[in-house]
């Protein structure tokens, strides 16, 4: 019988074959989990390419990301001018009066357009009037406001008075105590002007009125245009567009 000799040297390039090159950058398990969060192109090529890991532990790290992703999605979908009843979130307030924001029975409408809204102060059992807007783009702010800040203008009357307010998801309004703090306001291709604005009874840095808000009202609902001019912490003045047009408002 013929016994064939086995070659040492081709055993051990075909041995050589199978391991895994740990030199190459996809075998790098820190360095594909990095990019697998930093650049997912990158990171998950090179989960399909490494062999220095189980398939099972690859595909859990494939996992891991995409419901981080999910989470984080899901987050942002909670729109900071979808407003609770009175009960459920700390009151916002302006000369001593409950101004807490209500619309928990209504639909956010895209951007540019007006959302109207109502329902009665458990306070003074008196119905209360809103009408919102959202700015027409984000503006991104340095860590840690880190990200596209939304702005919103809101309309509303309450007990017998009409107030103005300007509020964003993530900044931090400047006010000075003691002075008189002013918006840079400019209505379509009018002439720039400056409206005084105070804080909330809370102090709140993310939500201003502003004053005399029957004449801000009243230019609104003869204008298509509004850009307000407001200065923030650590980032200076800052511009903010709404498409004001067609507001209707008879309180």
């Amino acid at each position: 019988m013929l016994r064939l000799e086995q070659n040492p040297l081709t055993n051990t390039m075909n041995t050589s074959s199978n391991q895994p090159d740990k030199h190459k950058w996809y075998n790098q398990i820190w360095l594909v989990v990095l990019l697998v969060f930093v650049f997912p192109p990158a990171g998950f090529y090179g989960l399909y390419k490494m062999r220095v890991l189980p398939e099972s532990i690859r595909a859990l790290i494939g996992i891991a990301y995409i419901a981080i992703l999910v989470w984080v999605a899901s987050k942002n979908q909670q729109s900071p001018y979808q407003f609770s009843d009175s009960g459920s979130k700390a009151p916002i307030s302006n000369a001593g009066l409950d101004t807490t924001i209500s619309a928990a029975d209504t639909t956010l409408l895209e951007i540019s357009d007006w959302l109207y809204s109502d329902d009665v102060d458990r306070m003074t059992s008196k119905k209360r009037y809103f009408a919102n807007t959202f700015a027409t783009e984000e503006i991104n702010f340095d860590f840690p406001y880190d990200g596209g800040t939304t702005f919103g203008l809101i309309v509303r009357h309450s007990d017998g008075q009409n107030d103005v307010m300007l509020r964003c998801d993530k900044c931090q309004f400047i006010y000075r105590i003691g002075e008189a703090n002013r918006l840079k306001v400019k209505f379509d291709e009018g002439a720039p002007e400056t409206f005084v604005f105070h804080e909330t009874d809370n102090g709140s840095s993310e939500l201003i009125f502003i004053a005399s808000a029957d004449e801000f009202i009243s230019r609104m609902k003869k204008s298509k245009h509004l850009l307000i001019g407001a200065e923030f912490y650590e980032a200076g003045t800052k511009y903010i567009d709404f498409d004001i047009s067609g507001l209707k408002w008879d309180h």
